[in-house]
């Protein structure tokens, strides 16, 4: 399951566990068979339907129609496989497929995303191993599903990857009730520091708004290739860079079966692949470059900025009347809707 939570920059995890799913039938060329479902296809809900569809319900056994990925590395490690080269095409395949719509993706960002506050895209990733362990994409659902039965393979992968996947998005206490109940909510998670009040959401944080540091910074490396970036962009840091390092900090640290996989040190290798390397990209490079493995001096170099309120320091926008008109118009939104995502699944 591939994650991406911001565009530009592009920020991207890949949930490390998953579902492996077989076909109930051996393989065959044989024309006769091309029709044979149970032969060509690995869907739960075709393979269900077979004599021999053995159901699993252990997620720690390679055993039956059906094993988390975790149950086929098991399985791989005591034939002599190694999981390593594996999963490090199926990473490929991910950062190279969102590569690949990368500027349809950061024209909707433009065009329509008018905060970076939980702005992000949970993507499904069907991949195939052939009979040499080679990876190959066969499709990527954009709405996966991600409803599951208690107690089944399918709840033991899914249940983790939502709680986890709001916890990395990191929704805030809506002001209104943090103002109301600030004192309670401190004192449940035992935080005491002058910063955290008032307690909830600061929009400020999540702006796309530019001040004039942050315009003037981002033209002076606009044509700087990288050896010259890595040497000074991180000197002195904008408001805009501020924001930028603590959502992917704050995202990261939320990380337990996610893992981050753009940007590391070694994504700067794909930047040919863009159509160019854009300022938010070069800085998040040499954050990375210098900080990667060493997140905890990286977390310094940030709070000396946040104590001086740098990232909240925003060019002052005034709501459109087209804005006005909307928010009101959500004022009078009285019925939440669960997206479809959540209702149906295999």
């Amino acid at each position: 399951m591939g994650w991406g939570l911001s565009v530009v920059p592009l920020r991207v995890y890949i949930y490390e566990e998953g579902l492996t799913r077989f076909a109930t039938e051996e393989y065959t060329n044989d024309p006769e068979q091309i029709g044979n479902n149970f032969i060509h296809l690995t869907n739960f809900s075709i393979n269900k339907e077979s004599d021999k569809f053995v159901n699993n319900n252990n997620p720690e056994e390679p055993e039956g129609s059906k094993w988390t990925l975790t149950s086929l590395w098991n399985y791989f490690k005591k034939i002599g496989i190694e999981k390593g080269p594996i999963w490090k095409k199926i990473k490929e395949i991910v950062i190279k497929s969102i590569l690949s719509a990368y500027g349809y993706l950061k024209t909707g960002f433009r065009e329509d995303i008018s905060s970076m506050y939980s702005c992000y895209k949970i993507l499904g990733y069907d991949i195939f191993l052939d009979s040499d362990l080679k990876a190959h994409l066969i499709e990527i659902n954009t709405i996966p599903s991600l409803a599951a039965k208690s107690d089944t393979i399918d709840s033991y992968v899914k249940n983790p990857l939502v709680a986890e996947m709001f916890n990395i998005a990191g929704f805030h206490i809506p002001k209104q009730v943090a103002f109301k109940h600030q004192v309670a909510i401190l004192e449940k998670v035992g935080w005491d520091h002058p910063g955290l009040k008032p307690l909830g959401h600061e929009k400020r944080l999540y702006t796309k708004a530019l001040n004039g540091d942050d315009i003037e910074k981002q033209e002076e490396y606009k044509d700087c290739d990288r050896e010259e970036y890595l040497d000074s962009i991180l000197e002195e840091l904008s408001p805009y860079d501020v924001r930028q390092l603590i959502m992917m900090e704050d995202e990261v640290s939320q990380t337990k079966l996610f893992s981050k996989l753009w940007p590391t040190s070694e994504t700067f290798e794909y930047f040919p692949y863009l159509e160019e390397t854009s300022y938010c990209e070069k800085l998040m490079d040499a954050y990375e470059y210098y900080y990667g493995d060493h997140r905890e001096e990286g977390h310094e170099l940030i709070n000396q900025y946040c104590d001086m309120k740098t990232h909240l320091k925003v060019k002052i926008e005034h709501p459109k009347q087209d804005d006005q008109e909307q928010t009101q118009q959500q004022k009078h939104l009285s019925k939440l809707s669960i997206p479809s995502v959540f209702l149906t699944g295999e």
